[in-house]
Formats: structure tokens, sequence, C-alpha cells
């Protein structure tokens, strides 16, 4: 499945392939490459979770009633075959459904995150805001409005012929092919929404931070009486973070240590990296780091922040992701199951890691990323894409197994490059950092030249 966000925030246009084993986003500051994701994971997290027959078959019947048979197809000497009205009638049952079960969660998540939607909507250019959803079954789009304050809309749907070239359209109705083609589309949806995380970019503050703020909200609610009418202005966060905070401060979220599937990576990152393991205090739920040098058990406001930023990462693969997670089939109620894997979008990884640290954690994605788990990771680490390279070149992972999108300012906002830093069997070319290591470079020859120079002179001199 394709995403393609364009006009949104500082975005003109970036698409994602969320098929890839492990994507990686390159840019500079304030460039949007965590709004790109953020605006991603909401319009995942809007689609429902169907996973059951009965359940899509109500939907449909319940919208079928309100059908009516498209007017244009009726003009003045057109020819209109059956396969034609059919059609037209099954896109008009898809974006009714699709905006019941899309459009007033995803617009509930943007306005959560992002305030007023004009605050969504990209002012560097007078085009809408749009979002392209690209499957193997479907094709469509949301609009933002033009009035920003009454939402957007789903829209704009093609079916994809070649997902009903084995279907015989003239024994088919409306209902019956609409359920048809949604459980395809529910099939290849439910790999990217069953399970999917998002892990921010100073994940460690957050964690702290809202870790002692939820104390105090406890304590302030226990005293509301004695307050009375007084107002509290608490900080907003946008929606993937307040998932990751809800997430990581259930105790409810962790399970046993002995049960979680990532064991033979997440060893290497503690052995390796961590030089220590990280644990879970089961009466509070707090994460914990045992220092195997010291022998002694911290809480992470007690390390430093390499050892806070990476046991965050580390809990999430030894408590809180499965490597896949059992669905119902929509052909029955139950049938059999279907694997599916899960998805960790993740903000800088590389944060406060040396840079020998940031060469195994991406070995280490990598790894996770061939044993299910999908990656889609932001980085301004030449390090961890440099690693990435050389692992294409390797055959650790194949290039069309990697995402590689590097973000640049244009004049109507950020967009990805068509060709720069994409993945191919010779690895990443760096178009990213390398500027700045140039121009260190170059800064460096001028100033030894200055230097030697005095030198010279003073030695004349003397």
């Amino acid at each position: 499945m394709k995403i393609t966000i364009e006009n949104f925030g500082p975005i003109n246009k970036f698409e994602i392939d969320l098929s890839k084993n492990i994507s990686l986003i390159y840019g500079k500051n304030n460039i949007g490459k965590s709004y790109a994701i953020s605006v991603v994971y909401m319009l995942l997290k809007s689609f429902p979770m169907i996973t059951k027959k009965s359940d899509l078959e109500f939907a449909i019947q319940r919208y079928t009633a309100f059908i009516r048979e498209p007017q244009h197809l009726y003009q003045s000497g057109t020819v209109v075959s059956g396969s034609e009205l059919l059609l037209s009638s099954v896109r008009a049952v898809l974006e009714y459904l699709m905006n019941d079960w899309i459009r007033d969660n995803f617009i509930l998540y943007l306005k959560s995150s992002y305030g007023d939607l004009k605050n969504v909507k990209n002012a560097l250019t007078p085009n809408p805001g749009l979002i392209n959803v690209d499957s193997k079954t479907l094709q469509f789009s949301f609009h933002l409005f033009e009035n920003l304050s009454e939402g957007g809309k789903v829209g704009q749907f093609l079916i994809n012929k070649e997902s009903i070239k084995n279907i015989d359209l003239s024994n088919e109705n409306p209902e019956s092919l609409s359920y048809k083609i949604l459980t395809d589309f529910f099939r290849e949806v439910r790999l990217y929404t069953t399970s999917f995380h998002y892990i921010p970019a100073v994940r460690s503050g957050y964690y702290l931070g809202l870790s002692n703020l939820g104390s105090i909200i406890a304590k302030i609610n226990q005293y509301q009486g004695v307050i009375g009418s007084q107002s509290f202005t608490l900080p907003n966060t946008t929606v993937p973070v307040s998932d990751f905070y809800s997430t990581i401060s259930n105790k409810l979220a962790f399970t046993s240590a002995d049960e979680y599937n990532y064991k033979s990576v997440v060893d290497k990152i503690e052995q390796n990296i961590l030089k220590g393991t990280v644990q879970i205090d089961k009466e509070s739920g707090r994460i914990l780091y045992f220092s195997n040098e010291l022998k002694r058990t911290f809480d992470l406001s007690q390390v430093s922040s390499m050892v806070s930023e990476l046991s965050i990462i580390t809990a999430y693969l030894k408590f809180i992701i499965w490597d896949h997670v059992s669905l119902d089939q929509l052909d029955g109620e139950p049938s059999m199951s279907v694997g599916v894997f899960p998805t960790l979008f993740i903000e800088e990884p590389e944060s406060h890691l040396h840079p020998e640290a940031q060469i195994k954690l991406m070995e280490y994605f990598v790894e996770l990323a061939k044993m299910g788990l999908k990656i889609i990771m932001t980085t301004h680490s030449d390090y961890m894409s440099n690693k990435m390279g050389n692992l294409i070149l390797a055959g650790k992972i194949e290039a069309n197994n990697t995402g590689s999108y590097l973000l640049e300012k244009k004049k109507e906002g950020t967009a990805c490059s068509k060709r720069k830093m994409r993945a191919t069997d010779e690895g990443i070319e760096d178009a990213n950092f390398h500027s700045a290591i140039e121009k260190l470079y170059k800064e460096r020859i001028k100033l030894n030249d200055k230097y030697y120079g005095r030198i010279d002179r003073a030695n004349k001199k003397s």
C-alpha cells in the first residue's frame, strides 16, 4: 500500500510505500519528517478494524438502501453497459462507507494534534490538502475542504481492474461486489493497521515528564472540591505522542520477559550497546535499567541519556511488540487465523548514541526487519544511512525491500526527491550529509593555510 501526502503542513508532496521492510526518511531540521510519518500514522489509525464477515455485510446493507443510480450515466446518446452501472453503484457504496469509517476519526486526530485545521493546510500553495491511498484493490483520496472548519471528505474512488478480473460481473449486484472488494481491501489494510506503534523523538523526556505529571494530576483530582472552578492548562501533544505515553504508562501492556519474540536481537542491543538489561517493575510498571558493570538496578531518571533513550526502544521490542498478531478471517465467524506482522514508526533512534552504537543499531534494525517487523524511521545520522547502504551492498537486505526518502525544501513546501538517496543494489548514495562534511573539510583547509602562514611569518621574523 502506498500513501501520498500533498499540501499538508510543511509538505508539498511525500510518498511512502508501506510494503517496504524498512524505510529511512532524511532531511534537514524542521522540514516535515516527523509531520509526514505522524499524518501517515493517524490515517492508519482512522481505519476501522473490520475482521468479521457479518460486520462488513451489515455495514454494506445499511448504505446500499441510500444509493441512487448515478445520473451522469444516463446522458443523452450515452451507451452504458451493465458493468459500468454496477461499478458506479459500488463506488458510491464505497464512498459512503469510507466517509463514515475514516473521515470523522481522521479529522478528529488532526485537530487533536495540530489544533485548528488551518494549521494542517500548506500555506505555501493554494492547492488543496490531499492524501492518496493506493492499495492493490482500491485507490481513493482524502480531501481537505476549502472551508477548513468543515473538515474534509473521502472520495475519487478507483477500483483496480486487476483485482476484479476473475469476477463474473454479470452475476454480481452492488452488495455482493462491494463485499468482495472490501474483503480484499481490508485483508491488505489489516497488515498495517492491526499492530502498529509510534516511538517519538525525546522519548525519555516525554516518558519521565509525563510520568511525573501523571502523579501531579492524580493529586489535583483528589482536591477538586477545594480547588473549585480553578482551571489548569495541561501540555498539548500530538495523537502519536499521546498513544506512545498511553502505551508505555500502562503496565498491562508489558508482557512477561519470557514471552518476547525478538529475543536474539534484544540480547545484542543489551549486551553490545546498553551493557545491561531493560526490566519492568511489576508493581509500578516503570521501566528500569540493570547495569551489568555495577550490578545495580536504576530508574531511567538516574541513567545517561543514551541509556534512557535506547531503553525505551528496547522495552518496546522486549515487552510490547509481538512478532505477529492473529486475527479472524473475514470469511468465517471465526475461521482460520492470519498472521499480521507489526509496524514500528520511530523518530531518530540514534538520539544520544555514539557513532559506533548507531552503526550497530542499524544492523540490528535490519535483522528485525528480516524477522517481519516493519520499521519506518526518521534519522539525522549519516552513520545509519551509510550502514544501511553497506548492508544492501552486502546482500543483507534487498534494495527493493528498502525505502529511502530524502525530503527537500521547495518553493511550495517540502517534497521527496525522486532520485536522490534512493536505495539501489549499489547501496544509498549520500545526498544529504556530505555537503556539511565537505564544508567542514574546506573550512579546515583554509584554517590550516592561515595557521601555517602565521607560523612561517613568525619563523622568518625570528
